[in-house]
C-alpha cells in the first residue's frame, strides 16, 4: 500500500511539474505577444550620418530621426526627465575605430541609468546589429551619403520660416508648396485624395526654447505620418534640430524655394479678442466701372490672396488648421445691393475650438489691387449655416467646383491642344497667374484637375515614368511621350528646362489657393 501511495505521489508531482512548466511557457508566450511582439528591431546602422572632411570621415548617430520614426513624443527640454525612454534613445551614440579593412562601429550610450535596456523596451525598441564593420565602399553606398533606395530625403530646416511674436517667442511656418514641388508627386485628378499630398499638408514645425537657443520639432496631425511618407518614398532625415538666436533671426523671412506671390504681403493687425466679426457687407461698389458678371477672363489671384490675408489677420496665433469647404460666385440683378459676390467658406480649427468662416468680396471689377480690407468676414457654428446661401437668394449662384465654373464663352473649347498639352509653352516661357485662371474649363475637367495636368505634363515631356492611371493613359496616346522608365525629380526637370522649375511653383501656388484658400 505504501509503495502504491509513493507511486501515486510521484505521478502527481510529475503532473504538477509539467503543469508549472506549461504555465511558465504560457506566461512567456503571453508576455511576448503583450510586450515583445510590439517591439521594433532597430538596425543602428540605418541611422548613421556620414560626412567626409578632406580624406577623413566623420560619423554621427541620428537619434532624432529614430525618435521620429518610432512615433515617440518629443517633449520640451525642461520636461525631458518625465520621458526617460526618449532620453535613453538620445543617449545612444557610436564609437568608431579604423581597422585594416575600413571602420569598426560599436553602439554605446552615455546613459548612467541601470535600467537602460528596460527603458529602450519601454520605448518599443530592441537594438540589433549593434556592432558592425564597413569598408569605404560600404560608407559610400550608405543611405546617409548616397541614398540608393529610391527615397526622396528631405531636411525640413531648408523649408522653414520663423516669425517673432510680440512677447519675444518664436513660431515656425513650413513652406509646404516647396515640399510638394520637391516631392513631384504623380497626383491624381483630386490631389486631396493623394496620401503623400495629405501627409505633407499635415506637417508643421513646433518651437520650444532651450538653454542654448531653440529646438524645432516636426509635428503632424496624421497618426500614421511616417508610414504614409514611406509609402510615398519620402524620408525626413532631420525631424528635429536646434538653432541659436542668431540662426533664428537669420531664418526670419521668406522660406526657401517659395513660389512667387503676386501680391505683396501687407502686415495686418489682429483684432482684439472681444471684437466681433463684421457681418454687414459694404454699402456699395467702390469703383464707378461696371462690376464683372463672369469669372471667365478674371484674374482670381488677388481676390483669393486678399481673403487668405484677412483670414490670417483675424485668427492670428489662434489658427491651427483650415480647409476650403465651398466657394462660389454670385451675380446680382438690378435690384440687388451688390453686382456680385465672391465667397470662400472655410472649415476652421483654432485653439478655442472649431467653427466655419465665411469670407466675401463684393462688387468685383476687372482691375486688381484687392486687399484684406475689401473682405467681409462672418463666423457660424454649423455646417448647414456655412453652406447656406439664403442671404444671396436674389443672385444667380455659380458653385466653383475645383476653382472653376463653365461659362458659354469657353464651354465648347478644349483645354488640350493637338498634342494633348494644357500649357505647351511651359518648358520655354514663364507662366502667369492670369493665363492659368483662364485655362478653358469644361464640364469634364475642373480647373484644379487641368492644373494638375499642366504641371505633370512638364515631367511627362522630360520622360517621367508615370504609374498606371489617368496620366499614363493620357500621355501615352501621344507620340512625343517617351518614358525613360525612371522618376524625373523637380531637380532633374529644372536642370533640363530652368523655366519649368519656376512654372511648377507657379502652378502649385494656384492649386494651393484653390484647395486651402
Amino acid at each position: 500500500m505504501k509503495r502504491l501511495n509513493r507511486k501515486k505521489m510521484r505521478r502527481s508531482v510529475s503532473v504538477i511539474g509539467m503543469l508549472i512548466v506549461a504555465l511558465i511557457a504560457a506566461c512567456v508566450i503571453v508576455a511576448y505577444f503583450a510586450f515583445g511582439a510590439n517591439l521594433r528591431q532597430v538596425n543602428v546602422s540605418d541611422y548613421i550620418m556620414t560626412a567626409k572632411i578632406g580624406e577623413r570621415y566623420e560619423f554621427r548617430l541620428d537619434t532624432e530621426r529614430m525618435i521620429w520614426e518610432l512615433h515617440l513624443p518629443v517633449p520640451p527640454e525642461n520636461e525631458i526627465g518625465s520621458y526617460p525612454e526618449v532620453a535613453a534613445i538620445r543617449s545612444l551614440d557610436v564609437a568608431v575605430t579604423q581597422n585594416e579593412t575600413g571602420y569598426h562601429f560599436e553602439t554605446i550610450s552615455t546613459s548612467t541609468d541601470a535600467n537602460f535596456s528596460q527603458l529602450l523596451r519601454k520605448a518599443g525598441v530592441v537594438l540589433k546589429n549593434t556592432q558592425w564593420d564597413w569598408t569605404e565602399n560600404d560608407i559610400i553606398g550608405s543611405r546617409a551619403t548616397q541614398p540608393s533606395d529610391g527615397f526622396t530625403e528631405i531636411t525640413l530646416a531648408d523649408y522653414v520660416t520663423v516669425s517673432q511674436k510680440a512677447d519675444g517667442s518664436y513660431s515656425a511656418t513650413l513652406n509646404r508648396d516647396a515640399l510638394l514641388a520637391v516631392c513631384a508627386f504623380d497626383l491624381p485628378l483630386d490631389p486631396t485624395q493623394h496620401s503623400g499630398y495629405n501627409a505633407i499638408m499635415s506637417l508643421s514645425v513646433g518651437v520650444s526654447p532651450t538653454d542654448g537657443g531653440y529646438r524645432l520639432q516636426t509635428q503632424s496631425t496624421m497618426t500614421t505620418i511616417m508610414e504614409t511618407l514611406a509609402e510615398n518614398h519620402i524620408r525626413i532625415v532631420h525631424p528635429s534640430w536646434t538653432w541659436t538666436a542668431e540662426e533664428m533671426a537669420a531664418h526670419t523671412g521668406a522660406a526657401a524655394e517659395a513660389p512667387l506671390d503676386p501680391v505683396a504681403e501687407q502686415p495686418q493687425e489682429q483684432p482684439p479678442e472681444d471684437t466681433p466679426v463684421t457681418t454687414v457687407p459694404p454699402s456699395g461698389a467702390t469703383n464707378a466701372q461696371s462690376a464683372i458678371t463672369s469669372l471667365y477672363g478674371f484674374d482670381q489671384t488677388a481676390v483669393r490672396v486678399a481673403i487668405r490675408d484677412a483670414k490670417k489677420a483675424y485668427y492670428g496665433s489662434k489658427f491651427q488648421s483650415g480647409s476650403v469647404l465651398m466657394n462660389l460666385f454670385a451675380v446680382g440683378n438690378a435690384t440687388t445691393p451688390h453686382k456680385n459676390c465672391f465667397r470662400i467658406v472655410y472649415d476652421i480649427t483654432t485653439t478655442e475650438g472649431a467653427e466655419y468662416l465665411i469670407a466675401d468680396v463684393y462688387d468685383l471689377f476687372e482691375e486688381s489691387g484687392y486687399t484684406a480690407g475689401d473682405v467681409t468676414l462672418k463666423t457660424v457654428t454649423t455646417r448647414a449655416d456655412a453652406r447656406s446661401t439664403s442671404d444671396l437668394k436674389d443672385y444667380t449662384i455659380y458653385t466653383l467646383n475645383g476653382g472653376s465654373m463653365v461659362f458659354a464663352e469657353n464651354a465648347s473649347r478644349s483645354p488640350f491642344d493637338e498634342n494633348g498639352l494644357v500649357m505647351a509653352k511651359s518648358i520655354s516661357e514663364p507662366l502667369t497667374y492670369a493665363e492659368l485662371w483662364d485655362i478653358p474649363q469644361t464640364s469634364e475637367y475642373t480647373l484644379l484637375q487641368l492644373l494638375n495636368f499642366a504641371r505633370n505634363e512638364m515631367f511627362a515631356r522630360a520622360g517621367h515614368q508615370f504609374p498606371d492611371g489617368s496620366y499614363l493613359r493620357h500621355f501615352s496616346s501621344y507620340d512625343w511621350y517617351e518614358p525613360t522608365g525612371e522618376k524625373i525629380s523637380l531637380t532633374d526637370l529644372a536642370a533640363k528646362w530652368p523655366v519649368a522649375g519656376t512654372n511648377t511653383s507657379t502652378i502649385r501656388f494656384i492649386e494651393n489657393l484653390i484647395v486651402e484658400g
